[in-house]
């Protein structure tokens, strides 16, 4: 039983740590060749640790350039259309499914979609579609599950599609000062309207209690009290033990039209924004803007030293995605 097991504000699954070396470095080689060519992007992740195991970099992250098939969009817009998207696994299987979203969501059948119809619609079906192949998988979705935060840009449309707590926001110039733009709102259980679905549901929303009985930590998503579940966010792909009470892979979509104050993009994992809030990584990101894989080595670097103060040995995975969008 994990009744009493509870984990660092960090990790979204209860006993979600896992033995096995952590990776370091920045994604897979073949994306970072072609990311040399054009570096309208630069990516940073870096594994977390855990007192007394090694825990394995849950996050993915990848970056499309140029997602539409199609010609309609003139070729100078064009040129800066991308498709970039941060993911970030808990659970035993965590690793397993952040990769299968990585991997699933841009299918064919997205691209076909994206040039057909509304983006909103194809970002929306992508997720669905990925959540009931994820169940086919043989990847264990039942206690393990992934975030999913993607951001599209066509033309000068942005459209953000956000499950679980990875965040994206823009960095817009205002007078003379960068300020965030929130292009998405964290899934987290105590957030009002989704606990409201949750209580609808018969779910229930409270901290894993400690030995004692006291609170630790924050809110989590339970089926029976301190028993079955204990998810930090509200929403996610997989997870599947607790689609009944209202954990669901339905992305909330914002849009945002690029106007010419606005110079990039960050989506990052939760690693970054436990200790950062959105004008703090704009400040940051905006110091190396026209280098933007500087900018999210600056990012991550700056939310490993936050981590470190905490002095309890334990630091999430930390994964920042930054993209210029002039």
């Amino acid at each position: 039983s994990m009744r009493n097991v509870t984990l660092p504000p960090g990790g979204n699954r209860l006993g979600s740590g896992t033995r096995t070396l952590p990776k370091m470095g920045s994604g897979d080689q073949d994306d970072a060749a072609s990311m040399a060519s054009v570096a309208i992007y630069g990516y940073q992740s870096v594994g977390g640790v855990s007192p007394g195991f090694f825990k394995e970099n849950q996050d993915e992250c990848m970056v499309i350039k140029r997602p539409f098939s199609d010609a309609s969009a003139s070729a100078s817009a064009s040129k800066k259309d991308f498709f970039a998207a941060v993911m970030d696994g808990h659970g035993l299987a965590g690793k397993h499914v952040s990769h299968f979203v990585k991997n699933n969501l841009m299918q064919d059948e997205f691209h076909r979609r994206l040039t057909s119809t509304d983006p909103s619609e194809a970002l929306s079906w992508a997720y669905n579609k990925t959540a009931t192949e994820l169940k086919k998988s043989g990847v264990d979705h039942r206690e393990s599950g992934s975030t999913a935060v993607s951001c599209l840009r066509r033309g000068n449309d942005l459209i953000c599609a956000n499950v679980g707590d990875s965040r994206c926001v823009m960095g817009r110039m205002d007078g003379g000062d960068m300020k965030a733009i929130a292009l998405s709102r964290d899934h987290k259980p105590q957030r009002k309207d989704e606990m409201e679905r949750i209580h609808r549901l018969r779910g229930h929303v409270e901290p894993s209690r400690a030995y004692g009985g006291r609170f630790v930590g924050p809110a989590r998503v339970w089926a029976v009290k301190q028993q079955v579940g204990g998810l930090a966010v509200s929403r996610a792909i997989g997870d599947t033990n607790l689609n009944s009470v209202g954990v669901i892979p339905v992305p909330e979509i914002m849009k945002e039209t690029v106007t010419p104050n606005d110079k990039f993009l960050i989506l990052a994992s939760d690693g970054v924004w436990e200790h950062l809030t959105s004008q703090d990584a704009v400040n940051i990101a905006k110091i190396h803007y026209n280098d933007p894989k500087k900018a999210s080595e600056a990012l991550v670097a700056k939310a490993r030293e936050a981590w470190s103060k905490e002095k309890c040995g334990y630091r999430d995975d930390i994964t920042a995605v930054v993209v210029k969008l002039d």
